[in-house]
């Protein structure tokens, strides 16, 4: 395919976020790098294979354009209340887990806790905050689905690979699981750095 190509279709996707939803940013992001990459080395005018990232991005749009399409863009007019669920997470070592708070108190049956498995207890600690989202929006779901919720995290990069994705494939992989689970949930998510 040639690179001008798949950079037209990429930014033509990126520009409907509005319409599409976070969507858009986690499945444009192999993409992206693969055109930047290329245009740098020879040009707009070469042809590139296309990476199993970049097709599976690509997939994931011929299968999904349609059902994504339709987010509300504006809310409705009128002043509106919003209490979002305050959700926390921390991880460290070979385990995460976190807590639902309202009203200063820790819910009843909220808090979550899980292990890692070896081989990610060994990986960054950002993708150990980012599986402790990941389970904790799972073991939470029941609560949180149709809600607004503030997520509250430690990892300053945890927070912006939730947020835009990642050029690490494992970090990535999770937060497109994250953004899954944000749009089957239904939930309005924002994501919040607690500085230490």
């Amino acid at each position: 395919m040639k690179v001008k190509e798949l950079g037209s279709l990429v930014g033509l996707i990126i520009s409907f976020r509005l319409a599409v939803g976070r969507s858009a940013r986690f499945y444009t992001r192999f993409s992206t790098i693969e055109v930047a990459r290329v245009a740098e080395e020879k040009g707009w005018s070469t042809c590139l294979v296309l990476t199993e990232e970049v097709l599976s991005e690509l997939r994931f749009w011929k299968e999904n354009l349609r059902k994504l399409n339709g987010q509300k863009i504006c809310r409705e007019a009128g002043v509106q209340v919003v209490r979002p669920r305050m959700l926390y997470s921390d991880a460290g070592g070979n385990m995460a887990g976190g807590c639902m708070i309202v009203n200063k108190k820790v819910c009843d049956g909220s808090l979550f806790q899980i292990n890692l498995s070896e081989e990610e207890a060994f990986k960054s600690s950002t993708y150990g905050e980012l599986r402790g989202i990941e389970e904790g929006m799972k073991a939470l779901a029941s609560r949180i689905v149709g809600k607004g919720i503030r997520w509250h995290c430690d990892n300053w990069s945890a927070c912006k690979i939730v947020e835009y994705g990642s050029m690490k494939k494992d970090c990535h992989k999770v937060a497109k699981r994250i953004n899954d689970l944000i749009q089957q949930l239904n939930v309005s998510f924002e994501i919040v750095w607690l500085s230490r």
